[in-house]
């Protein structure tokens, strides 16, 4: 590459102050026509840019560092205090409020859902907590995951029905939004499990651990493969196929499987409305 491309694709933003502490998240606003990026810091700030003229349009100040932040809307962002709170700030105005009930501990990870404007917040007192951002009170608590001292990842599937979530036992937790356990456990891992997203599309999850293993779940065939398999790179191994129908239980309680093959839930469909029902209901 060319000093001249890269001058035109590369360039720092223009902060009006330095940041003190590390940076500990950014996230573009949604929309195709995003333009503004947030910023948390450990030193306390939440900063707005606009990327097109390189300018710094907000700066909030927050009593304690802040260690996550994510956009509901062009309009609303939230971050995740070290003292155990979710703040919400209205990137227009300027205004913050502080949701009064937090965690117990500090919240490591904040996710939004657009379409249903709501927030999830995960936090090292080993709880995942879903809030209804007009009242910002908690509505469900997911804690059957071990979380005290590393960044264990979660998502949210895009059908909306489901949370992901890693954990420091070694195994991941796929949690239903309406329900305050979990429905299906992935056992024998070979580290924490650090990080977990979901396919678009697709029944697929992945999920990550702290040695540099990946594992992906799916009810898909392989590439030139017959039958649908979950596999793990990096010295692990291919992993047992899949069976389209090893599906988690639902309702009654947990299935724990012994097998660290079982697949993803089969009946997940990526579908808006399924979304709107399924959260709309608890709030």
């Amino acid at each position: 590459m060319t000093a001249a491309a890269e001058k035109h694709t590369e360039f720092k933003l223009d902060s009006a102050t330095k940041w003190t502490d590390p940076i500990s998240s950014v996230c573009f606003e949604p929309g195709s026509a995003s333009r503004n990026l947030i910023v948390s810091s450990w030193d306390c700030s939440l900063r707005v840019f606009d990327v097109h003229t390189n300018q710094q349009r907000q700066s909030f100040k927050a009593t304690c560092p802040l260690l996550d932040c994510c956009y509901v809307d062009t309009y609303t962002a939230y971050s995740a205090g070290s003292d155990g709170h979710v703040r919400c700030v209205d990137v227009s105005s300027g205004q913050e409020r502080v949701f009064p009930a937090g965690h117990d501990a500090p919240v490591r990870c904040i996710l939004s859902e657009e379409t249903t404007r709501t927030v999830v917040s995960g936090s090292w007192d080993c709880s995942i907590k879903l809030w209804d951002v007009r009242s910002r009170h908690c509505v469900r608590k997911y804690d059957s995951h071990v979380n005290r001292s590393h960044r264990c990842g979660f998502a949210w599937s895009p059908c909306g029905r489901f949370l992901a979530a890693g954990s420091e036992d070694r195994c991941s937790y796929l949690y239903d939004v309406t329900a305050c356990t979990y429905v299906h456990k992935y056992p024998r891992f070979s580290d924490v499990v650090s990080c977990a997203a979901f396919h678009p599309l697709h029944p697929e999850v992945a999920f990550a651990t702290n040695d540099g293993n990946l594992s992906l779940y799916s009810d898909r065939c392989r590439p030139n493969h017959h039958t649908p398999a979950s596999k793990t790179t990096r010295g692990g191994g291919a992993r047992t196929p899949l069976g389209p129908g090893d599906v988690p239980r639902r309702g009654g309680g947990a299935n724990d499987s012994s097998s660290p093959h079982a697949s993803l839930v089969g009946d997940v469909r990526y579908e808006p409305e399924q979304m709107r029902t399924a959260v709309s209901d608890l709030l």
